[in-house]
């Protein structure tokens, strides 16, 4: 089932109960195969009770033990994910043919062919000796159908190649900072979306890390868990757009350490100037706003666009749609365009508001929804734009 969700990439929409039944169905049942298979083997190669116990509870407590280390090594290198079950699925299907070889069992009148084991060592050792195969084949997959269409970077202004601007396949996200909620809220609908994402942090183990959850989140809604996760500076250099979703304090310091991979792509800043404890008051910084500081520090090679800056973070954890616009914000119309392409592929409207500098109202404007929450115990105020659209932007 979990290869035909990643090859196939198809929709799976059920109801949560539903959903959480068939995954408890569905881990009872492999544990009871992999429990039963592992106590025949064991039985097959040894007579003594205390040598068969002993056996499978060092099984477990080993799998119990690496599991960690090695759910958050496929996070990070997906194609091995793809390997294994690949590999479950030959050998598998060696055990049945040989099975039937040993039985003498005739299917259409012919018996049941022997495979050697030579011949499966050999195919086993080709495919994880050429990784590279898999990677293929992720990159080949159809995007998954999200609540919105990928952003097409031909019609855009992207700064992809015109070669990857041909392509049917969405850009790669990174998100620089998506450990927080909101960071990894969006990677999550994102990556449901059908975007290729990569999380950076300051670290390659706290990238892996958050990349895991997002991935396990996805898994419980039957997508495929494609997230990847690595230091900062590695994930700005493979995204064609980069995230930034660090708190205020660390906006300026993060920016310059991948400041040379930036250069030639579009950089969304979230980032919102709270000064704690008074995070309800306005306190805008000398600058004019936080998304200048991100462009003044990036330099001009980087188009920078505000967004996101009044979306609450406890709604992107949510299953239901996001009720809320967003102001979009940059010098670069065309970057603008692109980023609001991202936000309407998660499902809310996007609204074009103008050069980099009235960032500083919306990012004001955070500080006001906050004193709102806190009054009227809303859980996560909004921005709703009224009026109907008489002309295109």
């Amino acid at each position: 089932k979990e290869l035909r969700v990643k090859l196939k990439a198809v929709e799976h929409e059920v109801a949560k109960a539903n959903r959480f039944a068939e995954v408890v169905a569905l881990i009872v049942g492999m544990n009871l195969i992999f429990s039963v298979d592992s106590i025949l083997t064991v039985v097959g190669m040894t007579d003594i009770f205390a040598v068969m116990v002993g056996s499978v509870l060092i099984s477990v407590a080993l799998m119990l033990v690496f599991a960690g280390p090695i759910s958050r090594f496929l996070s990070s290198n997906p194609e091995f994910e793809i390997l294994g079950l690949f590999v479950l699925l030959l050998i598998g299907f060696v055990l049945i043919l040989e099975a039937g070889h040993s039985a003498h069992m005739v299917v259409n009148g012919s018996p049941t062919p022997y495979i050697p084991q030579g011949i499966v060592i050999f195919i086993l050792l080709l495919m994880f000796a050429r990784p590279g195969l898999a990677r293929c084949t992720i990159a080949a997959l159809p995007p998954l159908r999200g609540a919105g269409r990928p952003a097409n970077p031909s019609n855009s202004g992207s700064t992809m190649s015109n070669d990857e601007s041909t392509s049917s396949s969405p850009p790669t996200l990174a998100m620089l900072g998506a450990t927080g909620d909101l960071g990894g809220g969006l990677a999550r609908r994102w990556a449901a979306a059908g975007y290729t994402i990569v999380i950076g942090s300051r670290s390659r183990e706290k990238g892996a890390g958050a990349a895991a959850d997002v991935n396990e989140q996805l898994r419980e809604r039957g997508l495929p868990s494609t997230v990847r996760g690595t230091d900062n500076l590695t994930a700005a250099q493979e995204g064609d757009l980069v995230v930034l979703t660090v708190p205020y304090a660390f906006q300026r310091a993060t920016l310059e350490g991948v400041r040379e991979a930036l250069q030639g792509k579009i950089l969304i800043d979230c980032t919102v100037p709270l000064v704690p404890p008074k995070v309800a008051r306005v306190q805008l910084p000398e600058e004019g706003c936080a998304a200048n500081i991100a462009q003044q520090t990036v330099g001009p090679g980087v188009r920078v666009v505000s967004a996101f800056q009044n979306v609450g973070a406890a709604h992107l954890r949510e299953e239901d749609a996001v009720d809320c616009d967003v102001l979009v914000t940059g010098d670069d119309p065309s970057a603008r365009a692109e980023v609001i392409e991202l936000i309407e592929a998660l499902g809310m409207k996007g609204w074009h508001a103008g050069p980099l500098d009235n960032a500083a109202a919306a990012e004001a404007l955070t500080s006001l929804l906050i004193q709102l929450n806190r009054k009227y115990g809303i859980a996560g105020a909004g921005i709703r734009i009224t009026g109907e659209p008489t002309r295109t932007p």
